[in-house]
């Protein structure tokens, strides 16, 4: 028997070789036979400037608009200081590329934007180049577009720093740039890919017999198919009835009231079809909630399932209505995933170098656009959708990693890469990544309620809150985010709740779940202190045994953390947590308003006056993180929905976590186990007040700025036991109220949002 149990073990490790083997070997055919030996380059660590550069710094008029300007040194005295150059045409020509040469480098990164006149000559929003200044350079190139008119007599830099000004120089020609792609010459790229595709496979493996278990529950008994009467279900369960009429005639008032408002959107097929569609959603939703809950008994409801279609339907509403890049810091999550699938095609970049390899399409989908809430994106974007690729071709361009948490994007990542393979077209790359991110969201939710049948109710009400759905339905990593810390919970409450001893499988599992944690986000990581609520006599013969379990899982998720922002410098010049870490070491400026920010060293010696900033933070603004949190402001943060959406998903939460079993099986939280979760909970609180007041707080703020609700959404999960109280008896009928009100909030706010979405802004 052991023998043979050996022999199965070496050919599946055989099996995993030759897999892990075959996946790089098809990378490395996709980037070296199918990748140009040289590609263009829009990264500015590639761009060459034209061989001849025409000086017109003293043939140039120089205006400057709240700032000062003492020769060539430029002071800002106010914000969004502005220098103005006016040059007469006649003495330079056409105008292609400007350089900006400064006496001294910047010290830190710093922001700039030039605005070149548009049609009118005049300066407008419609009209720049934006960027930033990487630190240590003593001089800013740049060029225009080709649409601009080479005869512009006046151009304008802002940035919101003091400078030297050195020289300026124009040219008719543009910038030059080639790239050669890292896969022809790096070798040490397809030992780093072969070893990642390898501890993907051991982990499949490895997890292949989890769906087969749940930890300390029974089965579940098969669905039955007893069939209701239904003139009984109309007498009993008139508010159905109403509450879908009454959603019907919303929707069709929101469309009503649209369309009055810009008859002209107002009369695209494509603007009035997502009215269409969500009616029609919502007759088919309404359908099935009466065939497989009203008609059936409550014990024979296929919750789960029922839980599982609504959540994906909703997702897939939320991806359609929300146009690319009107979620929070979309697009730069969507290009850190595309460097990802990069790495997954076989077209990695040198360790440390910002460049990313792109298709010319996706390029051209992500840069040239104006996005905004306005019927003018919803026309430009639908009036240039189709499915395959039109435009071949590479391009290169920076774009470093945007966080340390590498597994986050893996999902959106392996959408772009199957886009990519497909040769769909650059809105359907995007989207299929939005897909995947849908897709593994909802297999996480129900991969947990399958492990852990308790508190399904709640988990369900928390993934359909209005900002969940919108991240969700998003490339943003904040979705896969949320996935890792809800497995790690979900399983730490499995193993508290089971029966029987906990083996050592599950142990391990539980230290993967925090291995995927700890790189997720930093400020989680208190989290990875709930193993201890499992009992020590679940986990091992004796107390120190228990105690190092314990640990064991802690130190997988610091030590996840430490190798992944080591090891992403094969990817990224630097990250957000990186960067932040090197600024804070003695004093940094603000990049975004050119302040004086906190610093380590200041929090240390200035504690108190760290503690009342917080103390003034939570008593000031945050009720403002509660309603953002459940989803009052969607979009980028502009648009505001009524509060009462927000407040109404969150008293469903509260009754969702206080269904009863009514079989005794669950075991509710002590009072000790509620301070432990609040407790860990507060912590996280604190490093999220932390973070957000070394990278983004001046020192002249009274409040910590940067705070977003949606920071929060990871801890619910571990304070649905907290909120369940004996004091508060819901019966297991309110499911199907719950339900029904969810998915009626999520479908009246998506008609309503998108109605004021392009009208209202």
């Amino acid at each position: 028997m052991k023998t043979a149990m050996v022999k199965k073990h070496v050919i599946s490790q055989l099996a995993i070789l030759l897999g892990a083997l075959l996946l790089t070997a098809a990378a490395f055919c996709l980037g070296h036979f199918m990748t140009p030996e040289t590609l263009v380059s829009h990264s500015y660590e590639d761009r060459v400037l034209p061989s001849e550069m025409q000086s017109i710094l003293h043939e140039a008029s120089l205006y400057t608009v709240n700032a000062r300007l003492e020769g060539i040194y430029f002071c800002p005295e106010a914000e969004d200081a502005q220098l103005i150059v006016s040059v007469d045409p006649a003495l330079t020509g056409p105008v292609r590329c400007i350089e900006f040469r400064f006496r001294e480098p910047f010290e830190e990164n710093t922001a700039y934007t030039l605005f070149y006149p548009d049609a009118e000559g005049a300066f407008s929003e419609s009209c720049t180049v934006t960027g930033e200044l990487k630190a240590g350079r003593e001089s800013l190139f740049l060029e225009l577009p080709a649409n601009t008119d080479p005869s512009m007599q006046s151009f304008r830099l802002d940035i919101d720093q003091d400078y030297h000004l050195e020289d300026i120089c124009v040219s008719p020609e543009g910038t030059e740039g080639s790239y050669v792609p890292a896969e022809h010459t790096d070798r040490k790229l397809w030992i780093a890919l072969f070893a990642v595709d390898f501890l993907l496979l051991e982990l499949l493996w490895f997890l292949r017999g989890e769906r087969k278990k749940t930890l300390g529950l029974s089965k579940r008994e098969r669905n039955g198919a007893a069939i209701l009467s239904g003139r009984r279900i109309i007498r009993d369960n008139g508010w159905y009835v109403f509450g879908v009429l009454l959603l019907l005639g919303l929707i069709a008032f929101e469309w009503k009231s649209s369309t009055e408002a810009s008859p002209v959107l107002g009369s695209s097929r494509i603007y009035t079809g997502i009215f269409l569609l969500v009616g029609v959603l919502t007759a088919v939703l309404a359908a099935l909630f009466w065939r497989f809950v009203l008609l059936r008994q409550e014990q024979e409801i296929p919750w789960r399932g029922i839980f599982v279609t609504v959540l994906l339907l909703l997702s897939v509403l939320y991806m359609v209505v929300f146009l690319p890049f009107l979620s929070p810091d979309e697009k730069t999550h969507y290009l850190s995933a595309y460097r990802i699938a990069d790495w997954f095609l076989g077209k990695g970049t040198p360790a440390g170098k910002p460049q990313m390899i792109m298709r010319l399409e996706d390029y051209t989908f992500v840069s040239m656009r104006q996005v905004g809430l306005k019927g003018d994106y919803l026309r430009e974007l639908t009036g240039q959708l189709h499915l395959f690729c039109r435009e071949p071709g590479y391009v290169v361009r920076d774009a470093s990693l945007a966080t340390n948490a590498v597994f986050c994007y893996f999902p959106a990542a392996f959408g772009i890469a199957a886009a990519r393979i497909l040769h769909l077209s650059g809105a359907g790359c995007f989207y299929l990544s939005r897909m995947a991110n849908v897709l593994f969201c909802t297999g996480v939710t129900a991969h947990v309620m399958k492990k852990y049948r308790f508190h399904n109710e709640a988990l369900f009400t928390l993934a359909c809150f209005p900002m969940m759905l919108q991240l969700t339905a998003s490339c943003t990593y904040d979705t896969a985010a949320f996935c890792n810390v809800l497995l790690f919970t979900v399983h730490v409450m499995a193993m508290r709740s089971s029966r029987e001893r906990i083996s050592g499988r599950d142990l391990a599992l539980c230290m993967v779940y925090a291995a995927l944690l700890g790189p997720s986000k930093t400020v989680y990581l208190p989290l990875l202190f709930l193993i201890f609520l499992v009992p020590a006599e679940k986990l091992g013969d004796t107390g120190k045994k228990a105690v190092w379990y314990r640990l064991c899982v802690v130190g997988a998720g610091v030590l996840s953390l430490l190798l992944v922002s080591r090891g992403l410098r094969w990817l990224s010049s630097s990250t957000a947590v990186q960067t932040m870490l090197s600024e804070n070491a003695t004093g940094h400026i603000l990049s975004w308003n050119g302040e004086e920010g906190y610093t380590f060293l200041y929090i240390l010696t200035h504690l108190k006056e760290f503690i009342l900033l917080c103390g003034r933070t939570v008593t000031r603004i945050g009720d403002e993180y509660f309603f953002t949190m459940l989803g009052s402001r969607l979009a980028r943060y502009e648009l505001t929905v009524p509060a009462v959406c927000g407040g109404l998903c969150f008293i469903l939460f509260l009754f969702a976590s206080n269904i009863r079993e009514g079989k005794g099986e669950y075991r509710p939280f002590s009072g000790g186990e509620k301070v432990v979760s609040l407790v860990l909970c507060a912590g996280c609180t604190a490093c999220i007040m932390l973070a957000l007041t070394l990278g983004w707080t001046p020192l002249s703020s009274d409040t910590i700025l940067g705070i977003q609700g949606r920071y929060f959404l990871p801890l619910l999960p571990a304070l649905i036991p907290v909120l369940r109280d004996r004091h508060i008896q819901v019966e297991a009928g309110m499911r199907s109220r719950i339900v029904f009100l969810v998915t009626a909030v999520n479908l009246w706010l998506l008609v309503h949002s998108y109605g004021q979405m392009f009208f209202s802004a």
